[in-house]
């Protein structure tokens, strides 16, 4: 359980312990409940994107089926299955399936219900929702980041500045927290506030090994909106060399080549993020003000209907 906390910020070392400790804990005992949740976890979380969904859902699955016939009303399954239908994008199950699991756990912050609330665009309960989750778990920095993503979809910029500002507090230098801080940059360059944007961005310029691909597009995107345009480039570069040998995550391309302004290439990269139900980017599509500049090319509503976000 330990590493399952470090999970989202502990690198790829932490999600390898997590899948390792998930799988011996149902081979010791089939009927411990737990263990396939955490191993079902994993899998959604995709080994950080190192495997591709028709990998990692199938096996994903296989861990919930085992849970559901030990407890099908157990609410912690309930919520991986609710995440697992939500990557198959039929939304307004998953968000019945969260209901349920609130109904049945109204202690526990459910995180996943208030994304996909701001998925779909219902920003007023998709504010609600990690307040409630932050009375709960305060020192949970994605709820904070969740909360600010929130804020900016709903125009309230200078309020997700601050919620941006307090998951960069309780991230620290931790798994994800270069994602936080990128994020917050480009929100401050938005608020016309560019030399924060700069020195905000700095660290993140620093090589690091467990940087994942969403985290490397997304740095590089930002340094290109920043002016830093040739920089991007040659991330995008590495990018496609490292596709010619292996899986990488869409949203990096999808972030880097916003940057860049390539926008044949945005909108390719977007529709393989909805191909691959690739979170967080995702979740932004339908309120991110940080993307209206795409909302006047058709082929942007059009790639929404697909998702299943519009109808």
């Amino acid at each position: 359980m330990h590493y399952n906390r470090e999970m989202h910020q502990g690198g790829h070392e932490s999600l390898d312990l997590v899948r390792k400790h998930a799988e011996n804990a149902v081979e010791l005992d089939p009927d411990f409940i737990p263990g396939w949740v955490l191993l079902a976890d994993v899998y959604l979380n995709r080994m950080a994107y190192r495997m591709s969904i028709s990998e990692a859902h199938p096996l994903a699955r296989n861990a919930l089926d085992n849970a559901l016939r030990l407890d099908p009303e157990n609410p912690d399954v309930l919520l991986q299955l609710a995440e697992l239908t939500r990557g198959d994008h039929n939304y307004e199950k998953a968000l019945d399936m969260y209901k349920r699991a609130r109904e049945l756990d109204r202690v526990s912050p459910q995180v996943d219900y208030a994304t996909l609330l701001f998925t779909v665009g219902k920003l007023n309960q998709a504010l609600q929702e990690p307040e409630h989750c932050i009375d709960k778990d305060p020192e949970n920095f994605a709820l904070w980041y969740y909360h600010g993503a929130t804020q900016f979809g709903a125009g309230k910029i200078e309020l997700a500045i601050k919620d941006y500002e307090k998951a960069l507090t309780i991230s620290a230098g931790g798994f994800l927290s270069d994602g936080v801080r990128a994020t917050l940059a480009g929100t401050l360059f938005l608020a016309g506030r560019k030399q924060e944007a700069d020195t905000m961005l700095q660290p993140c310029l620093v090589a690091n090994p467990n940087r994942i691909d969403f985290e490397r597009g997304l740095i590089a995107g930002i340094q290109a909106m920043l002016g830093d345009v040739a920089s991007a480039q040659v991330t995008a570069d590495a990018l496609e060399i490292e596709l010619t040998k292996g899986h990488v995550d869409p949203q990096a391309f999808f972030w880097v080549y916003f940057g860049i302004n390539n926008i044949e290439k945005v909108f390719y990269w977007m529709e393989k993020i909805i191909e691959e139900d690739s979170f967080p980017s995702i979740y932004f599509f339908n309120t991110w003000p940080l993307l209206d500049s795409l909302r006047s090319d058709p082929r942007y509503n059009e790639l929404l209907k697909i998702a299943g976000i519009l109808s």
